[in-house]
């Protein structure tokens, strides 16, 4: 199929020493991609492997397909990997359709094949008309332009799709041309399966009514899927990732938010991306400083100032109170440790210089209600405020260690020491404290 080779040669889909496998389920598009890598394994100096996933809907026929699928690879020496599924009792127990379950059986064998290092990637017999298929029960579910960009020639994870531009009736001239037995599924002609209805029914008529649909409907796809790219590498540009911080910096527009604010979520290790995430998510753009929404369940997003903070939600230890002494503590995520300063730089960074004695019996612990600062040189105001006077996020509020005598913070670590334990003229000992993550 000259199309086959054209698609593999313009992407690269083939290295030499490649192990290929090839999915197949006995029908002619797989039968005839078989056939087709047979043909071209030398030239292009590949393996190949056939895949077939027995899912145990159609019981005699499926098992005899499989057969079928396994004698032609005998007889030619082509490596035979088979799975036997229930996707039945699989669909029941995910309480997901039979054509869902089927499908994540199958791609969940091959992905199993490929990280076993027992194939480099799997070639699938999906075509144009499929992908054409695809785009309409995107489009029917009310999906948006991801949905419309339809199947991808490679998936990244090793899942590749060679005959995506080669429309149905290349296929049947070929098999035809190289009398190539296949098998035909009856559950094909079921039109209560939402695809076959789409191939079966509406396509012929779409077609029919407008010449070359099927053609159209996949290059649209294609301008969708290059547009798309543009506008997701657009949207990463606002995205910032900075250590274990990924923000979005704003202004930025809804649309472009909506691209950034996904990629943010995946980075996060987000999987079940839903539209109405992306929708709060924008709304947080017409919210007050500190307003956040949770996302995926396990992901916080805040707006602060001018970005959008994406954190996963931690869940804060058990209130500790650590008594103040000589030695290093944890807490907060910072290793805060006092030692005596006898001829210290006092302008060392990471660290702040205390009056031994006018410490007290204070305490390492997080922030209470009540607790106050007193700045140097300066009032006494309440810790709520004097955080929000230095722009400290309110995620990060109940988290930030303190060194505080009752209800009176001593240090805010990493931000500032109080007026109360600073040094001064009658300084006879002092503390060092340094802090870092």
């Amino acid at each position: 199929m000259i199309s086959v080779k054209q698609t593999i040669d313009k992407y690269k889909l083939i290295k030499k020493g490649d192990v290929i496998g090839c999915a197949v389920s006995g029908g002619s598009d797989s039968m005839a991609l078989l056939h087709c890598l047979l043909s071209i394994k030398h030239k292009y100096g590949f393996d190949l492997i056939c895949v077939n996933v027995e899912h145990g809907i159609r019981d005699a026929e499926s098992q005899g397909d499989s057969l079928f699928v396994e004698k032609y690879c005998a007889d030619r020496d082509i490596p035979f990997y088979f799975l036997k599924a229930d996707a039945l009792k699989y669909a029941r127990e995910n309480k997901q359709s039979i054509e869902e379950a089927a499908r994540n059986i199958r791609y969940g064998y091959f992905y199993s094949l490929i990280s076993e290092n027992i194939c480099s990637k799997i070639f699938t017999a999906h075509n144009l008309n499929d992908n054409a298929e695809t785009v309409l029960f995107n489009i029917f579910r009310g999906s948006g332009l991801k949905g419309i960009c339809g199947m991808q020639i490679d998936n990244s994870l090793g899942i590749i799709r060679p005959m995506l531009n080669t429309p149905k009736a290349e296929i049947e001239s070929y098999v035809k041309q190289n009398n190539i037995e296949y098998k035909t599924d009856s559950t094909n002609s079921d039109n209560s399966y939402s695809r076959n209805y789409i191939r079966n029914k509406l396509l012929p008529l779409i077609d029919k009514r407008f010449n070359g649909a099927t053609v159209n409907i996949a290059r649209l796809s294609d301008i969708v899927k290059e547009e798309t790219e543009y506008i997701q590498k657009l949207s990463q540009s606002y995205v910032t990732i900075s250590g274990e911080e990924i923000y979005i910096m704003l202004p930025c527009d809804t649309v472009l938010l909506k691209y950034a604010a996904k990629y943010c979520l995946q980075k996060l290790g987000c999987k079940d991306i839903k539209s109405v995430f992306l929708n709060d998510i924008a709304s947080l753009i017409s919210k007050e400083n500190g307003s956040v929404i949770n996302a995926c369940g396990g992901i916080n997003v805040y707006r602060e100032y001018d970005r959008l903070v994406f954190e996963k939600t931690k869940k804060r230890s058990e209130e500790t109170v650590i008594p103040f002494c000589l030695g290093t503590v944890y807490l907060g995520g910072y290793k805060i440790t006092v030692s005596n300063a006898d001829g210290c730089d006092f302008s060392q960074k990471g660290a702040f210089f205390i009056d031994a004695d006018k410490a007290g019996s204070c305490v390492f612990r997080f922030r209470e209600e009540g607790d106050s600062f007193k700045r140097y040189k300066g009032g006494r105001k309440s810790l709520s405020d004097y955080l929000t006077d230095i722009k400290v996020p309110k995620r990060l509020r109940g988290s930030l260690p303190l060194l505080c005598d009752k209800n009176n913070v001593l240090i805010l670590f990493p931000y500032d020491i109080s007026d109360d334990v600073k040094i001064d003229k009658n300084t006879k000992k002092i503390y060092k404290i340094t802090y870092g993550g």
